[in-house]
């Protein structure tokens, strides 16, 4: 069995989300694996070059490596409020979709997750939602 925990719980706790010695806090507390957080759509993963976020996520890999604690899934994403109300921002939402869809296979992970909200935020246009009252 493989006991894991999301990057996220680490940074909250002043360890930092990802980087050196968050991968060995992590094996010294038990897990085996984690969840590599990508959810935060303002991340440094998400706003500098493609080749630069290669390289960080290349590092995070061998990190993960050599603290022997496996990347098992991507967090993708996730943007709230829903920002999916224009053209724009959903094109930009798609964008962030397959940067962490790439970030998980750089980090030779199989599992990617993700939020789904409403096409076209929280008032889709043209649907009704059935209420029971």
């Amino acid at each position: 069995m493989k006991i894991g925990i999301q990057t996220n719980s680490l940074d909250m706790l002043g360890y930092g989300r990802w980087g050196e010695g968050t991968y060995k806090k992590l094996k010294e507390h038990g897990y085996s694996c984690s969840d590599f957080n990508m959810a935060d759509t303002e991340s440094v993963i998400y706003t500098v070059s493609q080749r630069e976020a290669d390289a960080i996520l290349l590092h995070e890999k061998e990190l993960a490596s050599d603290s022997e604690i496996e990347i098992i899934q991507v967090h993708g994403p996730w943007h709230w409020p829903a920002k999916d109300d224009t053209k724009e921002d959903r094109a930009e939402r798609m964008d962030k979709m397959k940067k962490s869809i790439r970030a998980a296979a750089i980090l030779g992970c199989k599992s990617w997750v993700v939020h789904p909200l409403m096409p076209y935020g929280t008032n889709d246009a043209g649907t009704k939602i059935a209420r029971r009252t």
